[in-house]
Parts: structure tokens; sequence; C-alpha cells
């Protein structure tokens, strides 16, 4: 896909992109077509969840480095690539609300002496696919499936992720309080919808890119229902100049993507 009229604006790339852990793929393939993709986009800061460093030549960090030297991990499968210097980074742990393997983690990236920190966060699933998925396997092993006790099943688990998401965003609103003076973007998968209490609390007194610079009917979950769950959010002090997804099919997300100016 071409960039948008506007990217020739000087400014920060920046793209979040739930990968899904490559499919599980042990070639390495998919990670450099990923790869590719950040580098016709020219993206400066890739923030990726559900990643894995474990596929194919299993370091795929090796495979990135040459065109984004700089790393940080988060926990499990989180990690923010960066073309600039990285002075720092951290992890936000859920750990104390439940046992989850969702987190967040954030990144002091240092663009010509200017320092901005990037927020990189995936929050609790719905659960409902997980029910689904159960309610298959039960049906094709013969077994009758009692459509009450199904909605049932994705109504609590869809209530208990809505109440453990809500408390995972209220930990990293917190986080991101403690550098008011920072430059700040949060992006990554929020797994839930705009004007929901995760969303609001997520965006506080920010910017959501997608209503500052986007355009168009924007999803970027690419699951039989087309909801927007992936966010590049900005705090005031910075400027939003584009914003946009591309068609890429290697996960049940797609990317997005957004340049900002200070």
């Amino acid at each position: 896909p071409m960039l948008p009229e506007n990217d020739a604006r000087p400014g920060l790339k920046i793209a979040t992109y739930n990968v899904a852990r490559f499919k599980q793929e042990t070639s390495g393939c998919m990670a450099i077509d990923i790869l590719s993709e950040m580098k016709k986009q020219h993206v400066d800061v890739f923030c990726m969840q559900e990643y894995s460093d474990e596929r194919g030549d299993r370091r795929n960090s090796e495979s990135y480095k040459d065109y984004f030297p700089y790393m940080a991990m988060g926990k499990s499968d989180m990690v923010i690539y960066s073309r600039f210097p990285i002075v720092g980074s951290g992890v936000i742990s859920f750990d104390e609300l439940s046992e989850t393997n969702n987190s967040a983690m954030w990144a002091n990236v240092n663009i010509d002496g200017k320092i901005i920190r990037v927020f990189n966060v995936h929050l609790q699933t719905t659960g409902v696919n997980r029910t689904l998925h159960q309610a298959a396997k039960v049906s094709m092993q013969g077994k009758s499936l009692d459509n009450n006790r199904l909605l049932r099943a994705i109504y609590g688990n869809y209530t208990m992720g809505m109440n453990i998401r809500a408390g995972q965003a209220r930990i990293v609103a917190n986080e991101r309080q403690k550098q008011p003076d920072l430059p700040t973007v949060l992006c990554g998968d929020f797994n839930d919808i705009p004007y929901s209490y995760v969303y609001n609390v997520m965006l506080g007194d920010m910017v959501d890119g997608f209503k500052e610079c986007g355009s168009g009917w924007m999803h970027t979950y690419r699951g039989g229902k087309s909801f927007r769950i992936d966010y590049i959010f900005h705090d005031k002090s910075l400027e939003g100049i584009t914003y946009y997804t591309t068609g890429l099919t290697y996960s049940d997300h797609y990317p997005v993507f957004m340049k900002i100016a200070f």
C-alpha cells in the first residue's frame, strides 16, 4: 500500500501489531515479511504483542537488529523495537490482579536528544473465542451442547475479562502519571472498543490518533466482527500527522501506524 500523502512530513513513525506468535510458523518467513512491511512504512518504533523470538531462526531479534538496532523486552510476549537508542525500559505486571499472560511495558526512546516514553500494552482478552473453541470441541466429540449453558459461559467469561481489563487499564494509567513531564505515546491491543470504560481510562487526557488524523471506518480485528481494539494515543505535547492500517493477514489483528511530530 502507498503511504498517506502527509507521511512525507518529518516526524516519528510508530507501529503497533499483535502478531499472534507468528501463527506458530517455524521457518521465520512470517517474521521477516512483517519486518519488510515495517521497512516499507518507514517505521521508527515498533511495538509487538504476542511476540515470540523462538520461531524459525530461533531469534527474530537477530533478524530485526539491522533495521531496528535497539530493542526492549517486556514480560513473556512483549517487545519494543526502535531505530533510535532506548535509554531505559520497564515491565508493568498485572499479576496482582489475577493469573494472566497479559502485561504492559514502556521504553524511553532518545530521538536526537529528546526523550519520549512509549507504552506497549496488551490487555486481557474477552474470553469469548476461548469459550466458543471449547464448545466446538465438545460438539466434535458428539456430545450434546446446551445453548443456555453456552450463553451463560460466554457472558460469564466476557464479564470476567471486562473486569480484569478494567483493573489492568487503571494500573497502566497510574504508571503513566509517574513521569508527567515526558512526552508519551501509549499503544497496543486493548481488547476493548472505543467509548468503553477501558478505552476511557487508558485515554485519560491523551489524544486518540484515529480521531485526530485517521479516516474512514477503521477496524483492527480481523475476526468475525469488525472492531477497533488496537490503538495509538499520545499526549497533547505531540501532534499526529497520519494514522492508518494496512491489510496484513499474518494475524487476527491488523497493524496500526501513526506518524507523530514534536
